[in-house]
């Protein structure tokens, strides 16, 4: 079993990575999520909110990491759904 500095280690070395996937998913959310402008910026500052939330306040770390980790893979589940289009609307 890994020993309390290495978790500690793995944790700061995956800490970059799941700040980018926050990004992407706030990105997500901000250019595919509602159309209403204001629901789609809540959505985009809230869920990277609620997520680093989670980081801070949940302990052990390791269950922040995993809950924030099933938050980024419903977040990306629920874009995969949506249908590509290829008109001029979505270029503008």
């Amino acid at each position: 079993m890994m020993g309390k500095k290495w978790c500690t280690a793995l944790a700061i070395l995956l800490m970059p990575a799941i700040g980018v996937a926050l990004a992407w998913c706030a990105a997500a959310l901000w250019f595919d999520g509602p159309s209403t402008g204001w629901l789609s910026g809540a959505l985009a500052v809230g869920f990277p909110a609620g997520c680093l939330a989670l980081l801070v306040r949940l302990r052990p770390l390791r269950r922040a990491m995993i809950a924030a980790l099933l938050a980024v893979i419903a977040c990306v589940a629920w874009w995969l759904q949506i249908p590509p289009r290829n008109d001029e609307a979505s270029c503008v």
